[in-house]
């Protein structure tokens, strides 16, 4: 019986690349980024995505088709770009829409340049405006989560440096 590995990356890593030559691994290039056209079935299904999850929001139907057309070819491609932005816009659409517009820069077309100030975004909004403590306490916790050789459970995050519970 042969076996076999499967190694899926989401972006193109060299190491990878050069580690397994052509006769013993298959490179599938799925579009992304500057390659995917709007026509492509990754952007009809991102679309489809988007507008199920922006129409459950309550707004009206021209805030949710403005939406689509500003974040579908943004997306390129990218279902964890859609899927992170449905649920950055989740609690107030309209105010996280705006941000999202304001601050997207429309002449950088570096690769992954919507994706990374998608997250950059996300943060910034989720925790801005914490005091010191609180931000000592969230340092605490996401360098422990990303230094974790198994996953934590709430007693252990409660016992980090900083991290105090809210409702006692």
């Amino acid at each position: 019986m042969k076996k076999f590995k499967l190694v899926i990356t989401s972006r193109p890593e060299d190491s990878i690349t050069q580690t397994f030559p052509e006769s013993i691994s298959a490179h599938v290039n799925i579009p992304s980024g500057n390659d995917v056209k709007l026509e492509d079935k990754a952007s009809d299904d991102i679309r489809v995505f988007l507008t199920s999850k922006l129409s459950g929001m309550g707004m009206e139907e021209a805030w949710v088709t403005e939406a689509l057309d500003y974040l579908v070819p943004r997306a390129a491609g990218m279902f964890i770009w859609a899927t992170t932005v449905a649920d950055f816009l989740q609690t107030l659409p309209a105010k996280r829409f705006l941000t999202l517009q304001t601050k997207n820069s429309k002449n950088d077309r570096e690769r992954f340049k919507d994706l990374y100030y998608l997250y950059s975004t996300v943060v910034k909004t989720s925790f801005g405006g914490l005091k010191e403590e609180e931000i000592k306490g969230v340092t605490s916790v996401m360098g422990a989560m990303i230094s974790a050789k198994q996953p934590l459970n709430d007693d252990a995050l409660m016992m980090l440096p900083g991290v105090e519970t809210c409702c006692d």
